[in-house]
């Protein structure tokens, strides 16, 4: 078969005619490699790698050995460069390491390592650091080639870093002046990679030297040819000479061994990068300006007050140069040094405080983002350095800084407003929470005075924000100050109560932190409920959620003599509602009574004042649970939290216990009542609160029930030809109640015998089987002795074959109480029981409940704890899993894996592995192929190819390799389509001569490629000057608040209104204009009818226009939003078909009836690529 060549992938290497068979190919890669593979033997101990390494040297050169990027394996170009240069020095590791064959420095490196090594073992060297400095520094002389100099300060490089510090002072003169001549002689050359290696090497030696080594001007002179190199015009040089001057004044011996505070050459390095910024500041050089400001950034943590102070100076100078980039950059230089000097000497509050004060005079615009943005960021920060250093001083300069922050609040910018928000926060819990109590209130009235006045209609748009900040107001200062904020309480709900507000959710989050930390009685008393239930007048009632979910340790009374008397008003409205049988109004008050009744819990929520205020409350709860069901869920909830939350307060504890004879009967008579009386849910919640009444329950109030209880089942036994089923189980429900708190064993043993074996042993009964091993379950875990404990576990053991899977949860908690308690003592017997359970817990999974399968995982984790090796738990569930059908091992494998994730930091690897190659066999990886992709693909993606192939068997090799075809395949199909789409997008069409440019490409000739040309556009950081344009009046630099006239960003370039204005002018004040109609000018206006085709005749009749008439236009929002007539869509060229006839038909007025494309260049770049 002949397949075309543009079917294919493309021609490839194609044989010339006749050399079909050729002995000497161009191509040898496979027999270069048999070469390599050769060479790289180990050598005996006598190598001869001098004469050698230069001849593989020239080789390497010449490229005729194949250590080119068509290699397949980077493990064999690592072991061919480690045989090679047969270096054992580690300085070398990066170089062996990552050695890259396609590299030209790599290769000279290489080289000469070779042939510095070969060297150094003639002359009976042991390769120390030493050895190769001092060899490598006696090449540099013999080096011809700038290759071969840049390969050597390469390996210098190093070298140097590993050299000891007396070798570093000893050559310290001799080493640096070979390197500064290179550094003169190549400093305004291209190769930035030779600078890097001489500036690193400058640095290690400069590192390592004395003190009054560095007071020599020698040594400065060669500090200072660095320090110029931080202004270089290649980046890179530039960086290297940046992270060299920093690791010196960091880094330097006698600064990491305490000899110095400060390094000696701080303040000339201060003094440089402020005259270099004076020089820029003259010749407005902003480049250069930027790049001293990022070196003060990284140095002014190590200098002096002294010579901070003056950089600090010659920066704030900088910044009235008003430039965007220079004025972020200095607030990056000033946010870098308060966040690093806050607990140095070297900056002290008074300096501090001039730099606080200074920055006030450089605050940007508002409404400009990005600096006004640094400059919030940066003044937080200064002030929280203040705190540090002087509580006293950061307080009085806390308010003004409120008021500077609360102003960024008129910006137009969301992004803002969170800065604002983010500032303030930071300020209040850093600076303001820990002194709370040593602040007076007067001194705190100014910050509440400014954010009063943030409420007014200035600052609508940030109202989000500022309920957010007094949110944490009312937490930090609400406890102390709770007077101080009913002024605030007021205007958020007048807030709250304004047409159209947005921030609900902020202003409900404001009020409960107010409600938690300053009580409800103070909330409540400024903003009042307001319900006239006369009116249906409820605008206050979005209070109640907010008071349900932030109550919490109040005062119990506050409830009974605020709430109680509204239910009870409302209780009566509805009493009169039913009279006139209003549905939809009872059913309005009903939710709202139940909002009321659902605040009790909250309050209940360890109260304060439970012993004068529960007893006011008490029979008014008990009348509740007799007679109305509707809030029963909320009485209980209350009670069974009155309960929970004074178990530790003994006073409460016998208060309530009280009250325990007085509710008892209630609920157990609420409990006992049909499923039509009492709903199954508030059941549950019924037999909580028994529950919880019984275990603060006096001996009396406890005996009577008791007694009653056993009463009524000798009753129920004496009439059992009356099939009360119902009856059955809540008296068996209510004896589990009771068993936790009774402490006599002979009734414990009377309830064993006579009540739970007799329903237990009866078959015909599932239900009540289920209910008495719930009751072996509870005389297990309460049992007063071990006898009844070993009655209870031997009359279970017995029984668990026959019992139902629906009561089988019971005996396996029961099992898993017994294992985790260790009840059993013998050693046969608890092995006995450890494996029967092991057992029941792998049979119960199986078919079984939710609730079944719980408490088999439970049991089996219990079982594995008592194991002293894990292993043993692992055999036995492997062990069961190969004599298995197949539910059961289903139910294994779900076993281990939940073991697995359990106990994951006692496997080890071994048994991970073991465990996994039992379980997945070969059937199972046939079943599972497309699960094992699936997950190899999860793992590909995560922690990529390379290292999944490492740990994946050898089987899988294959699939791996396609997962990694098909992923390329996906990332570059994406890429290509994002590109696309990119390309279409960033196209503009201007005109038709654009247009036409997009259509076709292949119909551009030469001669019209530069009538195409576009003009490109530079980005620059544009500067704006606001000023005041109504009265043409000059913007005065001179004074304190140029600098937030001056912007970053246009003003005048307004976001275009989409807004409709109801058909209405709007006028420069944003006032209406409404014109009167003009009835002389529009009688006799005259048009020209040009929209009915078919009427030739009246092309020049002239028609009369009516007035316009004032009338309601659409627009805006909601119900006055446009609505848009649908209209059938229709195709091109469709109002050129006929009616009457197939086929199009001329048209009066319009164009022949061709196709003509549309002139959109998404429409025009699709087809284009379609087409290709």
């Amino acid at each position: 078969m002949r397949i075309a060549k543009k079917a294919t992938k493309g021609k490839g290497k194609q044989w010339k005619r006749g050399e079909s068979s050729s002995c000497n190919p161009s191509t040898n890669k496979f027999r270069q490699k048999v070469r390599l593979a050769a060479s790289a033997e180990p050598s005996s101990n006598a190598s001869e790698l001098t004469t050698n390494a230069i001849e593989a040297h020239n080789v390497l050169l010449l490229e005729k050995c194949s250590l080119n990027a068509d290699s397949d394996s980077k493990s064999d170009t690592g072991t061919f460069a480690s045989l090679w240069s047969n270096c054992s020095n580690s300085s070398f590791d990066k170089l062996i390491n990552n050695w890259q064959p396609s590299s030209i420095l790599h290769k000279e490196m290489l080289a000469v390592l070779a042939a510095v090594t070969e060297a150094i073992r003639e002359n009976g060297g042991k390769e120390s650091e030493t050895e190769y400095f001092a060899a490598l520094i006696a090449t540099l002389d013999t080096l011809e080639t700038e290759e071969a100099l840049t390969a050597t300060f390469s390996l210098l490089n190093m070298v140097v870093k590993r050299l000891p510090t007396p070798v570093l002072r000893l050559k310290f003169s001799d080493s640096c002046e070979i390197f500064r001549k290179h550094l003169n002689e190549y400093v305004e050359k291209e190769n930035s990679t030779l600078l890097r290696c001489l500036i690193s090497c400058v640095a290690a030696f400069l590192r390592a030297q004395e003190i009054a080594v560095w007071n020599l001007s020698h040594t400065q002179q060669i500090f200072k040819d660095i320090l110029y190199l931080t202004t270089h015009s290649k980046p890179r040089v530039r960086k290297a000479a940046h992270k060299a001057v920093i690791n010196i004044l960091k880094g330097s011996v006698i600064v990491v061994t305490g000899q110095v505070t400060h390094h000696p050459v701080s303040s000339l390095t201060a003094e440089f990068c402020t005259r270099v910024i004076e020089e820029t500041r003259v010749k407005d050089s902003i480049r250069v300006a930027l790049h001293m400001l990022n070196l003060i950034k990284d140095i002014l943590v190590v200098l002096n007050t002294s010579d901070i102070k003056h950089c600090c100076e010659t920066i704030l100078r900088m910044m009235t140069l008003g430039n965007v980039l220079i004025v972020t950059s200095s607030f990056q230089v000033f946010y870098n040094f308060f966040k690093t000097q806050s607990k140095s000497e070297a900056l002290n509050c008074e300096l501090n405080m001039k730099i606080i004060k200074a920055l006030y005079d450089y605050q940007p615009s508002v409404n400009d983002t990005q600096p006004i943005s640094a400059w919030l960021t940066l003044m937080k920060q200064a002030h929280i350095c203040l705190f540090l250093k002087s509580r006293d001083q950061c307080l009085l300069s806390i308010p003004k800084l409120v008021k500077a922050s609360v102003s960024c609040w008129l910006s137009d910018s969301n992004s803002i407003y969170s800065t604002v928000e983010e500032c303030l926060k930071d300020v209040i819990n850093i600076c303001l929470r820990p002194t709370v109590s040593e602040i007076s209130i007067n001194a705190m009235q100014d910050i509440f005075d400014t954010f009063e006045k943030c409420f007014s209609y200035q600052y609508i748009a940030a109202w989000g924000s500022l309920c957010n900040v007094l949110s944490l107001i009312f937490e930090v200062f609400g406890p102390q100050y709770p007077d101080a904020f009913r002024n605030t309480l007021k205007n958020l709900s007048e807030m709250r109560e304004s047409y159209d507000f947005k921030f609900s959710v902020e202003l409900h989050r404001c009020v409960a932190s107010a409600v938690k930390h300053m009580g409800p009685e103070i909330v409540l008393n400024v903003i009042s409920l307001k319900m006239d239930l006369n009116d249906n007048n409820f605008n206050r009632s979005w209070l109640l959620p907010v008071l349900r979910d932030s109550v919490k340790d109040a005062n119990l009374g506050f409830f009974v003599s605020y709430f109680i008397p509204l239910s009870k008003e409302i209780e009566l409205k509805i009493d009169e509602l039913n009279k006139s049988g209003n549905i939809a109004q009872i059913k309005v008050y009903s939710v709202l009574n139940s909002q009321i009744w659902s605040l009790l819990p909250s309050f209940c929520n360890n109260p304060r004042d439970l012993i004068p205020s529960f007893k006011l409350i008490a029979r008014h709860l008990g009348q509740m649970l007799r007679r109305n069901s509707d809030l029963h869920v909320y009485i209980l909830k209350a009670l069974r939290l009155l309960i929970s939350s004074n178990l530790s307060n003994e006073t409460n504890k016998a208060e309530l216990m009280r009250y325990a004879k007085n509710f008892l009967p209630i609920l157990l008579k609420s409990y006992s009542s049909k499923d039509d009386v009492c709903a199954k849910d508030e059941r549950l919640l019924i037999f909580e609160n028994i529950k919880a009444f019984l275990s603060i329950a006096d001996t009396e109030t406890f005996n009577e029930q008791y007694t009653n209880l056993m009463k009524n089942f000798s009753r129920l036994k004496q009439e059992e030809d009356v099939n009360d089923s119902f009856r059955k189980y809540v008296l068996l429900d209510v004896l589990r109640a009771f068993i936790p708190c009774i402490k006599n064993e002979e009734s414990i043993t009377n309830i064993y015998n006579e009540i739970v074996i007799p329903f237990i042993t009866n078959e015909m009964d599932k239900k009540s089987q289920k209910k008495g091993y719930q009751l072996i379950e509870e005389i297990i875990k309460s049992a007063p002795s071990n006898y009844i404990v070993k009655e209870a576990m031997r009359f279970l053991l017995k029984s668990l074959s026959t019992i139902v899977k629906s009561a089988k949860f019971a005996p396996l908690r029961s099992l898993k109480f017994v294992i985790e308690n260790d009840l059993i003592k013998g050693k046969h017997e608890k092995a006995f029981l450890l494996e029967l359970g092991l057992k029941e817990a792998i049979s119960s999974l199986v078919g079984s409940s939710m609730k079944t399968k719980t408490a088999a995982y439970d049991l089996l984790i219990a079982i594995v704890n008592s194991y002293e090796d894990i292993s043993q738990a692992n055999e036995r569930l492997l062990q069961q899993l190969e004599n298995s059908d197949g539910e059961t091992q289903s139910a294994i494998i779900s076993a281990l894996s939940k073991l697995l994730n359990e106990f994951k930091d006692r496997f080890s690897a071994d048994e991970k592995a073991n465990l996994l190659k039992r379980v997945l066999n070969e059937a199972t990886h046939r079943h599972f192929r497309f699960k094992i992709k699936e997950l190899l693909t999860a793992f590909i993606r995560k922690f990529g190819f390379e290292e999944i192939v490492k740990i994946t068997p050898e089987r899988y090799r294959k699939m791996l390799r396609s997962i990694r075809k098909i992923e390329a395949r996906k990332t570059k199909d994406k890429s290509d389509k994002d590109s696309e789409i990119s390309a279409v997008r960033s196209r503009k069409t201007n005109d038709i001569n654009d247009l036409l440019e997009d259509s076709s490409e292949d119909e551009i000739d030469d001669d019209s490629l530069e009538t195409m040309k576009r003009p490109i556009k530079r980005l620059r950081s544009d500067t704006y000057i606001a000023e005041n344009q109504q009265y043409e009046e000059v913007l005065d630099l001179l004074d304190l608040d140029a600098s937030k006239k001056i912007l970053s960003t246009n003003p005048l370039q307004k976001k275009q209104n989409n807004e409709s204005n109801l058909g209405f002018k709007i006028s420069e004040d944003g006032k209406l204009i409404i014109e009167e109609p003009n009835e002389e000018k529009s009688r006799g206006v005259k048009r020209k009818s040009m929209d009915d085709e078919e009427e030739e005749e009246n092309d020049e009749e002239m028609v009369v226009e009516k007035p316009p008439v004032l009338q309601y236009k659409p627009g805006g929002s909601g119900i006055h939003r446009p609505i848009e007539k649908s209209s059938p869509k229709m195709k091109f060229g469709d109002e050129y078909k006929s009616d009457k006839a197939a086929g199009d038909m001329k048209r009066k007025g319009k164009p022949d009836p061709f196709a003509y494309v549309q002139t959109k260049a998404q429409k025009v770049c699709g087809n284009r690529n379609r087409k290709i």
